[in-house]
């Protein structure tokens, strides 16, 4: 078996400039994973159409003291949208589990869990050697409409960009993953196949995690940064003031 964290070897060509040394370890600019042992609820915010989108974070660890990094999906009304579970070993972090939950047009919600292929989501003492990447591979499909399976593969390279991230009045220093996108879809009752490219750059700064999502395809575009950091109780309380609003 293969170790999980061990680079795959593609046939890219890199150019790459002067630039200063990677890190040994980028294990400070993942996820403050000690700190949310107490649950904390990102508000990520599209820069190009203001749609805005909740991650819950929170930290746990089962009987034998291993620990996971749990998140769930909000979108801006408040309806819990997917649901991850990852480990956290040694060498980085790896993808347990991955729900997606859809309601239907009578009211009844499905929930759908993904075929996980490829664990990695994050290493923590990454090579920057050409050509090589960290895959993230899942396979899946969406409840009620289980005819229509979706691949997606992400792979991942630790740019070598010394970047910093603007949070609360302070410069962090942060990493930039460089992705290479690919997505397969598959109806296999209406027919058709479909196959999307693109290129996605995940920002990550010390003491906060993910922060900027940069991702660009021939479907679609999306720029989300971090806006807030908000407690369970005030993600709450959000939603009950929208809710008393609209009555």
């Amino acid at each position: 078996m293969k170790p999980l964290f061990s680079a795959l070897t593609l046939s890219l060509f890199l150019f790459s400039a002067c630039q200063p040394p990677a890190p040994k370890s980028i294990k400070a600019y993942y996820f403050p994973i000690k700190a949310l042992e107490e649950p904390q609820v990102y508000e990520y915010v599209d820069d190009s159409t203001g749609q805005v989108d909740y991650w819950l974070y929170n930290t746990v660890y089962d009987k034998a003291g291993n620990q996971f990094l749990l998140g769930t999906n909000y979108n801006q009304k408040g309806e819990q949208q997917q649901f991850f579970r990852s480990q956290i070993l040694a060498d980085g972090a790896i993808l347990k589990d991955y729900r997606f939950f859809q309601t239907d047009s009578s009211g009844k919600s499905h929930t759908s869990s993904a075929k996980i292929k490829e664990p990695v989501l994050y290493p923590f003492k990454p090579t920057q050697e050409e050509g090589q990447v960290y895959r993230f591979w899942v396979n899946f499909s969406i409840a009620p409409d289980t005819a229509v399976i979706y691949d997606i593969v992400r792979n991942r390279s630790l740019s070598k960009e010394a970047l910093t991230f603007s949070w609360e009045g302070q410069e962090l220093p942060a990493i930039q993953l460089d992705v290479e996108e690919f997505s397969e879809t598959n109806d296999s009752i209406n027919g058709g196949h479909w196959k999307i490219q693109g290129q996605r750059q995940e920002i990550y700064a010390q003491g906060l995690g993910l922060v900027y999502i940069k991702s660009i395809s021939d479907a679609a575009r999306q720029h989300s940064r971090l806006k807030r950091r908000l407690s369970s109780e005030e993600f709450q309380a959000l939603f009950q003031n929208k809710n008393l609003k609209a009555q």
